[in-house]
């Protein structure tokens, strides 16, 4: 381990904290393109507040046609550059804060806002830990790069631009996972299921209750928060809405206003990370499960939305799908119900599955696949398929990054993890996820109240700064 690094990143506490409260400010949330703004004016203006970052402290910084931005240090070809990549888009900041999103307001020794932990705070610490390899004077044997996107919450077409475009780098790291270190991440499956209905389907002329329309979800890699339906009811149903809410076993997360002409029902719950739903709570389940309490008459649109929740809202195993499988390397499949929308005669639901590292896509899918049709859905729809990344646990990436994690803080016991979130580290032969998320600590991305230690924001550019100059050396 390089002391002088350490004791140069000390001095930089104070000005690591306040970039990443500089740039936590900034509403980088995903925006359709405008001219020169692949991505919308927020992340355009984040990427020109780090360009200034990297202009003063010396380093070559330069934008790629508004995709992404190069932070360099040394020199070298980009094919035996040491690339960490990382990104500046951010997740819909959602309901429920207690703080101001886009504030960067310090409480407890606590940073909070959207993307303080993912990927600003982390992308903030690996430039303070660049500009101390700077200054340190050490050798430096390849070229270092820091690659900022801008879309990667929304499929990684920055990087890919930035890829096709400058080539592939050597390898290295993506800050945006566990540590100790990533060996292994689940392949990612995004998908839909449509239907196209009649607004008035067979038998629901003369229905007690009608449903005029069902929202919840803002992204399909979110546990969604919030949801809520619109019903026409007749009287004697409102009081059977009443009876249903007196009994449902998670009632406090049920609320129901009601005027002449209509009945709302919302449901609340707990975003968390598509990756890990076991730690969110499913507001879209959640309403389905409330809904599938009540009298319809079984066409259309009803039946629809009862067999979403049969097969893709009741569990996140899987089960229902009857896709449930594990591996011993990387653990569970999971199943995220994250996105529904359902009126003016079409409906939807998007759904996020991370699959174990060794099963096979094609199975899987033709498995998913007949499930849906058998239970009457029409075909599935990709959106989007990831294949997995497995980096052997004992390969010089994984042993270098483990050894600069273990120096800096003193464990000399974790071992290598897999994860089900996906990373930009896929796009690289030679890449893994690398911290920032310590062991044992609560993931808090996509979440609300969405924080960083100002500690570790210290503490994560030592760690990237040992790692760095060991992959570069």
């Amino acid at each position: 381990m390089e002391d002088i690094l350490n004791k140069l990143i000390d001095n930089y506490g104070e000005d690591i904290i306040k970039t990443t409260q500089k740039l936590v400010k900034i509403d980088s949330t995903w925006q359709e393109e405008e001219p020169g703004h692949p991505f919308g004016r927020g992340v355009a203006a984040a990427f020109n507040q780090v360009l200034e970052l990297a202009k003063k402290m010396g380093l070559k910084g330069r934008s790629v046609d508004g995709y992404a931005i190069e932070v360099a240090l040394g020199e070298g070809s980009q094919e035996e550059s040491v690339a960490v990549l990382s990104h500046m888009d951010v997740m819909p900041a959602g309901g429920g804060w207690r703080y101001q999103p886009f504030g960067g307001q310090i409480e407890n020794d606590r940073l909070y806002g959207r993307g303080a932990s993912d990927d600003k705070g982390p992308l903030v610490a690996v430039l303070f830990a660049m500009k101390a390899l700077k200054e340190s004077g050490l050798p430096l044997n390849r070229r270092v790069i820091s690659i900022m996107g801008g879309d990667e919450e929304k499929g990684s077409k920055c990087l890919q631009y930035y890829l096709a475009k400058e080539g592939l780098p050597w390898g290295g790291f993506s800050p945006d996972g566990d540590f100790p270190v990533i060996f292994a991440e689940k392949g990612i499956l995004h998908f839909a299921a449509d239907l196209r209905y009649l607004m008035l389907s067979p038998g629901e002329e003369d229905a007690d209750i009608e449903i005029i329309s069902l929202y919840g979800g803002d992204r399909v890699n979110m546990v969604p928060a919030q949801a809520e339906a619109v019903l026409k009811v007749t009287q004697e149903a409102r009081q059977q809405i009443q009876t249903v809410l007196e009994r449902f076993p998670q009632k406090q997360h049920i609320k129901i206003q009601a005027n002449e002409l209509r009945v709302y029902i919302q449901a609340t719950g707990k975003s968390h990370h598509g990756s890990m739903p076991q730690g969110g709570i499913n507001a879209i389940s959640l309403i389905l499960a409330f809904l599938a309490e009540l009298s319809f008459s079984p066409f259309g649109l009803c039946d629809w939305l009862h067999n979403i929740y049969q097969l893709f809202g009741k569990d996140y195993l899987g089960k229902g799908a009857q896709i449930a499988t594990e591996d011993e390397v990387s653990g569970s499949l999971t199943l995220n119900l994250g996105k529904i929308k359902a009126g003016w005669g079409k409906a939807y639901a998007c759904c996020d599955i991370r699959y174990p590292v060794t099963k096979n896509f094609a199975e899987l899918w033709q498995k998913l696949d007949e499930t849906a049709v058998g239970a009457g859905l029409f075909p599935l729809r990709v959106l989007e398929h990831k294949t997995p990344l497995y980096v052997p646990k004992d390969s010089p990436l994984i042993t270098q990054l483990l050894q600069a994690y273990q120096e800096t803080v003193g464990d000399n016991t974790s071992k290598p993890l897999a994860i089900g979130g996906g990373t930009y580290s896929r796009f690289l032969k030679n890449c893994v996820a690398f911290g920032p998320v310590m062991p044992g600590a609560h993931h808090v991305a996509h979440e609300a109240n969405e924080y960083i230690e100002t500690k570790e924001l210290i503490q994560l550019a030592k760690i990237y700064a040992q790692a760095i100059y060991k992959l570069a050396r």
